[in-house]
């Protein structure tokens, strides 16, 4: 199927979909090459630094990009991080959870945001439902992958990590972040991430 049939699918479906030359696309190959590309953009990012995933480790890499979103935070970029409410509440070997790790961005003004996907807490809430969606948005840069923020996925674990760089894609997903973290309930989450998902592209 080409990109034009694919755009015409979708178009039917109501789906909304974005139109982004290749060269505005690039694909990182390494844990590593996307660990220091997490780093590099929160220190070169001037407006905004938007990271959601699962949860954020606890250990000296996590810490150190950590520090790097809360420099950003300093110098007034707007900050926001959202995680699952249960998995970034549990205690790793260290003794330290998720919101541990992010204090240091609290401290620079960032925003931290826990979204309660299933409304219980601890382990039944991480059985019942998580909030899994992960973006890394720096300006008009989108970083999408499937890693979590944490150690073993900078270190070695492989995964998915495909850069788009196009304002009107990083625009969408910030929303998208910011809509799932203002959400009072899994049902106006669904609803106000299905607006996204549907019609024209903006």
């Amino acid at each position: 199927m080409s990109a034009h049939q694919l755009h015409r699918a979708l178009a039917r479906l109501n789906l909304r979909c974005f139109k982004v030359r290749p060269q505005r696309v690039q694909i990182l190959r390494t844990p590593t090459a996307f660990y220091e590309s997490l780093i590099e953009r929160c220190d070169r990012a001037t407006t905004r630094v938007t990271l959601s995933a699962l949860y954020w480790g606890t250990g000296p890499l996590a810490l150190n990009l950590a520090e790097a979103v809360a420099r950003a935070a300093s110098r007034g970029v707007a900050v926001n991080v959202t995680l699952d409410a249960a998995r970034a509440g549990r205690r790793g070997e260290d003794g330290r959870t998720s919101v541990d790790a992010l204090a240091a961005v609290a401290d620079a003004g960032g925003d931290i945001h826990l979204v309660d996907a299933s409304g219980r807490s601890g382990l039944i809430g991480e059985i019942l439902g998580v909030y899994h969606a992960k973006a890394c948005v720096f300006d008009d840069a989108t970083l999408l992958t499937g890693a979590n923020l944490s150690e073993e996925y900078f270190r070695s674990r492989q995964d998915r990590y495909v850069v788009v760089r196009d304002h009107i894609v990083a625009d969408w997903y910030d929303r998208a972040v910011r809509a799932a973290a203002a959400a009072p309930d899994a049902g106006e989450r669904a609803r106000a991430l299905r607006e996204l998902c549907t019609g024209p592209a903006p």
